[in-house]
């Protein structure tokens, strides 16, 4: 799935740089880093998230009040040490799960220069530890401002 999202950033890169030799090219994306804490389960501590794709607001070249986008969703959680003990892979107890995103959002307030959304975005992720896959589907409703220049 991973691999699918970076050819496409790969193809849609070298044909832009193909047009304007030694040029280097960042497609515009949505990278979104952060941490999370667990709700309920003691297996797994705090999580590093990591969410990176294309979005139709950073692609469209005017003002929009629409924002979809679809990408990569990552999330590293460190394994709690009674658990990890328990495993084979105790040698690096973090669960590592991968996977993709929808979004969908509405500029409630937009600007110049900076714009707050209000959406939802749906995940679907999957990893394995200790000899065990695990699968989880999450949804969000999200508040966000950005700051932006064309």
């Amino acid at each position: 799935m991973r691999g699918w999202l970076s050819l496409i950033v790969v193809a849609v890169t070298a044909t832009s740089v193909a047009a304007k030799p030694g040029a280097i090219f960042i497609p515009p994306a949505e990278v979104d880093l952060g941490a999370a804490t667990p709700m309920g389960d003691v297996v797994v501590g705090t999580s590093t998230e990591l969410r990176a794709g294309a979005h139709w607001a950073s692609l469209y070249w005017k003002p929009t009040r629409l924002d979809i986008g679809i990408g990569y969703a990552g999330s590293y959680r460190d394994v709690a040490p009674a658990y990890a003990a328990r495993s084979s892979e105790y040698d690096n107890p973090t669960l590592k799960l991968h996977g993709m995103y929808f979004s969908a959002a509405y500029a409630i307030e937009s600007h110049r220069y900076h714009r707050t959304w209000i959406g939802v975005r749906v995940e679907g992720m999957s990893g394995s530890y200790g000899g065990q896959t695990y699968n989880v589907i999450g949804g969000a409703l999200r508040l966000a401002s950005e700051l932006f220049h064309t």
